[in-house]
């Protein structure tokens, strides 16, 4: 089993409805944890902050 999206998305974005928008703040021990993605850009202390569309599901 290989993990496709960073644990804050399965922690956020199940139970929301098609047409929500989410606007979420994932810490980095639910992102990258401690040591980031340093290629992205992403530090191991930075909390990242997405706005979700739900457009479809499966």
């Amino acid at each position: 089993y290989r993990r496709q999206v960073i644990k804050g998305w399965d922690q956020t974005v199940p139970g929301h409805n098609v047409g929500s928008r989410l606007v979420v703040s994932i810490p980095p021990e639910y992102g990258y944890g401690s040591r980031g993605v340093p290629q992205a850009g992403i530090g191991g202390e930075d909390t990242l902050v997405f706005v979700i569309d739900i457009i479809s599901t499966r």
